[in-house]
């Protein structure tokens, strides 16, 4: 059907006042944002998507009443429209009434099965009511409704999290960071999941060390200090400088560079004031690292350039602890054993090949005399002099010859 001049006239300039309410709201004009979607309903030929632009401007105002009047009003338009579905589904959501919002986000997917928000809406609803199973199941859909969805990534962490799974949740922090750098949210998460995981890694190995005197040990990191919570049962024995010399030295062996000290609280039983309460500094009171000599001789014997790369690293070891510099000696010291492993483990490789090399001329027929003796006769390689200078332009010209000699002598 042919539609007159004045009608098509009218039409475009409700889409013309339909942009202009649009672009008021990018800009956070709301008010000047209604009044365009206002006129632009009077003629528009969609009347449903200024409804629902129009709702979701009430609702960033707060006004939840006229938002639902607007959406309700959207699908009475047009019932088929997936977009009114799912944001009356926010609004109802936000008055309380997660039923009646589950209900609209399924009838928006039924419209629309590849809709990622409402499966994303969905899994939040889920997720606060603690069905975690069905929360995961919906964040998985929205993700690959759209992979790009990086805050279905950051509640599938959350989700995973809650569940016990410290590794997924960590990949999918990782992956909404990935799709957007401004979510605070999952850097604070990642940060709180790697600080927790190295401070139950650190807790089972200070752990370890008074296992033995029936102390139990939690390790927080708290900056530059580590925070070491001791508890003992009632009756059990402890002297907490011994303790502390044991944590110490575990502590400088662990040699943790961000550390500059470590507290110990003690108590007995699980509350009332500590009965130890004391700060120690890393290195205070620590012996100079050691030097390994016969390391050092034995890295000279297997592989001389590591060898004088160790007795290096040795006059360091003591020229640094005496500054009090021991993180530097410690260091030191322990290149002086990484030098000597890896000079032992060129020395191996190169002694496999030789005995490689004898078994197998050996297995070609050849006798172990005639193999020492041909090691031993071997040829000294002779030093490259370079190729002999060559004229370029010579010259043609004959040479000329002296004449042979004769004996002219008489008889």
């Amino acid at each position: 059907m042919l539609k007159s001049s004045g009608m098509w006239w009218y039409e475009q300039f409700a889409r013309y006042r339909y942009r202009q309410g649009m672009t008021y709201a990018r800009k956070g004009q709301y008010h000047l944002a209604i009044s365009r979607f206002n006129r632009a309903l009077l003629h528009h030929p969609q009347p449903d998507e200024v409804c629902i632009a129009r709702g979701l401007i009430y609702l960033r105002l707060g006004d939840l009443e006229a938002a639902l009047a607007d959406l309700d009003r959207a699908i009475a338009l047009n019932p088929c429209n997936s977009k009114a579905y799912g944001n009356r589904g926010l609004v109802k959501a936000q008055l309380g009434d997660e039923a009646a919002a589950l209900e609209d986000w399924r009838v928006a997917l039924t419209h629309r099965p590849c809709y990622a928000e409402a499966r994303y809406n969905r899994g939040l609803v889920f997720a606060h009511q603690k069905n975690y199973q069905y929360a995961l199941d919906e964040f998985d859909l929205a993700i690959k409704a759209n992979p790009n969805l990086a805050e279905a990534y950051l509640h599938r962490g959350n989700v995973r999290d809650e569940l016990g799974d410290r590794f997924g949740a960590a990949k999918d922090w990782q992956l909404a960071l990935l799709n957007d750098l401004s979510l605070d949210a999952a850097k604070k998460a990642l940060f709180r999941t790697r600080r927790e995981s190295h401070e139950q890694r650190l807790t089972e190995k200070l752990g370890a060390v008074l296992a033995p005197l029936d102390l139990s040990l939690q390790v927080e990191r708290q900056g530059r200090q580590l925070n070491l919570l001791i508890q003992r049962e009632p009756g059990t024995p402890v002297n907490y400088q011994d303790v502390a010399k044991l944590l110490q030295a575990k502590i400088v062996d662990l040699n943790l560079n961000w550390l500059e000290r470590f507290r110990i609280i003690g108590r007995m039983g699980t509350g009332g004031m500590p009965d130890w309460d004391k700060v120690y500094q890393i290195y205070d009171n620590c012996a100079c690292p050691p030097i390994y000599l016969s390391r050092i001789l034995a890295s000279l014997l297997f592989f001389m350039p590591f060898g004088i790369a160790a007795i290096v690293y040795a006059t360091q070891v003591k020229a640094n602890y005496a500054q009090g510099n021991y993180r530097a000696a410690l260091t030191a010291s322990k290149l002086i054993k990484w030098f000597y492993w890896v000079s032992l483990g060129v020395f191996s490789a190169t002694a496999s090949l030789v005995v490689f090399g004898v078994v197998l001329l050996l297995l070609r027929g050849e006798s172990l005399s005639s193999i020492i003796e041909s090691i031993r006769t071997m040829p000294s390689p002779r030093p490259y002099l370079g190729r002999p200078y060559a004229d370029p332009h010579p010259d043609p010209s004959p040479q000329p010859s002296l004449p042979e000699s004769t004996d002219s002598s008489a008889d």
